[in-house]
């Protein structure tokens, strides 16, 4: 996944390419989710061995590969947060 936003110039460290650590967001609360859910419930759910195996490492490694100003960082995980629960409440309606 990659994500093209324009160079944005912010304390000297350029967010431009920053912004594809909101892929990295994307996946480790995806992957956080999904494993605190079989926690809570101690049962598999859909999506936990993808979670734990695939997401989670490839999220670190996003966070440690890609230089980011910690503005990117917290607007990236409060949007990530927003769209994850929005998920979760449209899911708990449609159920």
């Amino acid at each position: 996944m990659v994500l093209a936003v324009g160079r944005v110039s912010s304390g000297g460290c350029h967010a431009g390419l920053g912004w594809a650590g909101l892929a990295g967001y994307l996946l480790a609360v995806n992957g956080a989710v999904h494993l605190l859910w079989a926690v809570a419930f101690r049962s598999y759910n859909p999506g936990l061995w993808t979670g734990v195996v695939a997401f989670l490492p490839l999220a670190f490694w996003i966070f440690a590969t890609i230089p980011a100003p910690i503005s990117v960082h917290v607007v990236s995980l409060l949007t990530v947060i927003g769209l994850h629960a929005a998920i979760m409440i449209l899911a708990r309606r449609l159920a």
